[in-house]
C-alpha cells in the first residue's frame, strides 16, 4: 500500500547514516499574547481578501476561493490550538496562512489593476516563502523537533537559495510572470535586465517557478526518512502529509498551466 515507504537500505543508502539517537529540542511557546500573535496575520488576510471580494461585488463568484482559503486557515488553526507547544504545528499555521496571505494580495495586486515587476517580485517572494514553510514544516514532522543536522541544513540552504535566484532573475530576464498566487495571468517587462546575462534568466526562472515540485520532493524524502525512524503512532501521522504533497504539487501545476 506504501511502496514508496518500503525502500531498503541499499536503494536509500542515506537511511545507513540515519540509526543515531535522536534530538531533543524545546521549542515551547511562552506568553498567551504571542500565541495569539500567530493567530493574526491569516485572520486578517482571510477577512482583507473576504472585503475585496464584497467591494469588487465578486463574492458569490469567487465562493470556491472563499471555501478554500477558510479550510486552509481552520486547518492551521486548529492544530495550533491543539499542539500550541508543537514546532510542526506552528510550522503548519504559518504555512496555511501563507497561502490566505498570498490569496488576499494576489487578488488585491493583480484583479483589477495593471500589475508591474514589483508586484510580481512580491507574488513569487510570498510563493517561495510558502513553499520554503511547507517543507519546514515536513523536516519536523510530526514531533517538532529536528531530529537530525541535515533536516535543518535542508531548511536552511532552500531559503537561502531563493534571494540570489530572484536578483539572477531580475538581472538575467528581460520579462517577469507566473507568479503561484496571481489572480490572473501576468507578464510584465523587467526594467533590470541586463542584456550580457540574459542566458542565466531563464534558468533562474525555471527553478523559482519549478521549485514547489522541487520543495515536494525534498519533503517527501525527509518523510521517507523520519518514517523509518519512528514507530507505528509516528508513521499513522506521518501518511497524511503524503496526500498533502500531492494536492500541493497537482494545485501548483495547475496554476502554472492557467497562467501560461
Amino acid at each position: 500500500m506504501w511502496p514508496l515507504l518500503r525502500i531498503t537500505a541499499v536503494r536509500f543508502p542515506a537511511y545507513l547514516r540515519d540509526r543515531r539517537p535522536q534530538e531533543f529540542e524545546y521549542c515551547t511557546v511562552a506568553g498567551r499574547w504571542l500565541r495569539v500573535a500567530f493567530l493574526l496575520p491569516g485572520a486578517a488576510a482571510l477577512a482583507a481578501f473576504l472585503v475585496e471580494l464584497a467591494v469588487s461585488g465578486n463574492l458569490v463568484g469567487n465562493a470556491g476561493a472563499i471555501v478554500i482559503n477558510t479550510v486552509w486557515y481552520l486547518i492551521g488553526t486548529v492544530a495550533f490550538l491543539f499542539a500550541t507547544d508543537n514546532r510542526a504545528a506552528r510550522r503548519l499555521l504559518a504555512a496555511t496562512s501563507l497561502v490566505v496571505i498570498g490569496y488576499a494580495v494576489g487578488y488585491g495586486l493583480t484583479a483589477h489593476a495593471n500589475a508591474d515587476w514589483a508586484v510580481v517580485i512580491l507574488l513569487q517572494t510570498l510563493g517561495w516563502t510558502f513553499e520554503c514553510s511547507v517543507l519546514a514544516l515536513f523536516a519536523v514532522f510530526p514531533d517538532g523537533i529536528y531530529q537530525r543536522s541535515y533536516e535543518r541544513r535542508i531548511v536552511i540552504a532552500a531559503l537561502v537559495l531563493q534571494v540570489p535566484l530572484q536578483i539572477i532573475q531580475l538581472a538575467g530576464s528581460n520579462s517577469l510572470g507566473q507568479p503561484i498566487f496571481a489572480s490572473t495571468a501576468l507578464r510584465v517587462p523587467d526594467p533590470f535586465f541586463v542584456i550580457q546575462l540574459r542566458s542565466l534568466g531563464p534558468a533562474a526562472t525555471a527553478l523559482i517557478n519549478g521549485f514547489l515540485a522541487l520543495s515536494a520532493g525534498g519533503a517527501l524524502a525527509l518523510l521517507i526518512l523520519r518514517y523509518r525512524r519512528f514507530g507505528s503512532q509516528q508513521r499513522h501521522q506521518i501518511r497524511w502529509p503524503f496526500y498533502g504533497i500531492a494536492v500541493a504539487v497537482a494545485w501548483g501545476g495547475r496554476n502554472q498551466r492557467r497562467l501560461r
